[in-house]
């Protein structure tokens, strides 16, 4: 790996390496914390806030798609 950031790379700062899918996300409610995580790999099917324990709400975020490795 070269140690380059993608910005260094040539990739505007607002734009990702990777293609962008809408994606179903919980965020935390409380508007001051930033927690959130990917429905698919909550534990729970309807979470509370790992770092401050209020309640998530469902959202969607532009986030790249994660493959699975077999190995």
């Amino acid at each position: 790996m070269s140690g380059k950031s993608y910005m260094e790379k040539g990739f505007p700062r607002n734009s990702s390496p990777f293609p962008l899918f809408e994606t179903p996300v919980w965020k935390c409610s409380d508007t001051s914390c930033t927690c959130w995580m990917r429905v698919d790999l909550a534990f729970e099917e309807s979470p509370s806030c790992p770092i401050c324990s209020k309640e998530m709400v469902l959202e969607t975020k532009m986030l790249p798609k994660l493959t699975t490795v077999k190995s």
